[in-house]
């Protein structure tokens, strides 16, 4: 027998069908179902910050209502709030300490080999999702806390005060306040002079 277009694979994940059917809700106003669709976990990050800009084109539309931009506005902000939320779990169990990870330190408790990769700084810079989050201008989502620490500690790594920095930096502050004022008094003089 031969293959027939309905006995074709189709190669689409689940995630992305959820992602459709989401953008299908939003452009067909049935926005109750597409909160229903996020709430219940079926909506990945970039589909969310898409969604987002479905709503805003909405509101911007010259035949919707001041109630209806009102609540476009609202979803906007909910959508925006849960795809911050999902970040927000994926950095704090990033930032969690696991057993696995006890073993791979030396005596002095600093990491050697196999640290494990951020995985919402991955999501972010790898998977594409902040150049979806500054092209749809996602302001609520940009200027997050959790977004900031999550790229800082991208592209940082991660603050670490040892106490010789702490003593470094303390020992350069009263050196300055010392040979500061040396400097000026001399500088007056003819010698010093330029």
């Amino acid at each position: 027998m031969q293959d027939g277009p309905s006995e074709r694979n189709i190669d689409i994940k689940i995630s992305d069908l959820y992602g459709l059917i989401f953008y299908a809700l939003l452009q067909r106003n049935y926005f109750e179902g597409a909160k229903q669709l996020i709430e219940a976990g079926g909506v990945r990050i970039h589909h969310i910050l898409i969604g987002c800009v479905i709503l805003e084109e909405k509101e911007n539309d010259w035949r919707a209502t001041q109630i209806e931009k009102e609540k476009m506005q609202q979803l906007y902000r909910i959508f925006s709030h849960h795809a911050l939320r999902i970040l927000r779990c994926i950095h704090a169990n990033d930032n969690a300490e696991r057993p696995e990870d006890k073993h791979l330190k030396n005596a002095k408790g600093q990491k050697e080999v196999g640290e494990h990769v951020q995985h919402a700084g991955r999501l972010l810079l790898n998977h594409g999702y902040l150049t979806v989050i500054i092209k749809t201008k996602n302001t609520t989502v940009l200027g997050d806390k959790t977004v900031k620490d999550i790229l800082n500690q991208m592209w940082y790594g991660k603050e670490s005060l040892s106490i010789s920095r702490i003593l470094l930096f303390t020992l350069l502050t009263f050196m300055h306040v010392i040979i500061l004022p040396v400097l000026m008094i001399t500088m007056e003089h003819k010698p010093l002079r330029w």
